[in-house]
């Protein structure tokens, strides 16, 4: 959605000629990209601390005997990392903050454009 209302800001600010008048579009990317950004790892932060209770809580449970062996759980994560030799070393929430940040620094161009251009 970002993405759709990034292109179509752009259009405008394209449109309108990158006067002065548009500044506040530009900033308004640069924010939400900035927003979008702080989200992902706000995000990414509680996913982690909860999969961290979840792998404690297993843990627990594994040491009291009423799980079986982790056996099962090593083998197919052996048979995963095989499966996406370089894609599971890639982060997900990196290319979410990335794209984010990106979009940020299009809006900030699109500032500094307009400030040129004026």
């Amino acid at each position: 959605l970002l993405l759709i209302v990034t292109a179509a800001l752009s259009g405008l600010i394209v449109q309108q000629k990158f006067t002065l008048n548009v500044l506040p579009l530009c900033l308004f990317v640069a924010t939400t990209g900035v927003y979008g950004a702080v989200a992902v790892a706000k995000y990414y932060e509680r996913a982690s601390y909860h999969l961290t209770q979840a792998r404690a809580l297993t843990r627990d449970l594994a040491d009291r005997g009423v799980l079986g062996s982790d056996e099962g759980l090593a083998r197919a994560r052996a048979a995963h990392y095989r499966a996406f030799p370089r894609l599971h070393r890639i982060r997900l929430h990196r290319l979410w903050v990335g794209l984010h940040l990106a979009i940020a620094l299009y809006g900030l161009a699109l500032l500094l454009v307009c400030v040129i251009v004026a």
